[in-house]
């Protein structure tokens, strides 16, 4: 398994500012993709485009709660909004 990043996601990290975490935060959020890798056997996925720092902060924290069965589900639906805003930029943009 491979943890690079696509150049889209690359992009819509830095536009979220993820790619200037503070030390503090940058290791939490190495700490809660360990804990939700080990939990759920994926990565976490969120659109950042939908988010701020904080508030992709405070989803991972709550998601962290959520079962299999939720967790699957709210990742697809991440997914989804994902590709909602790439297919829009290319078509739109």
């Amino acid at each position: 398994v491979t943890n690079q990043l696509t150049e889209h996601s690359t992009g819509e990290q830095q536009s979220a500012r993820l790619d200037q975490l503070s030390p503090e935060k940058f290791q939490s959020m190495q700490a809660m993709n360990a804990r939700y890798s080990e939990k759920f056997g994926f990565p976490f996925i969120i659109c950042v485009k939908d988010h701020t720092q904080d508030s992709i902060f405070e989803n991972f924290a709550a998601r962290l709660g959520h079962d299999m069965s939720e967790e699957k589900f709210a990742a697809l639906e991440q997914i989804k909004r994902i590709a909602w805003h790439r297919l829009h930029a290319t078509v739109i943009d």
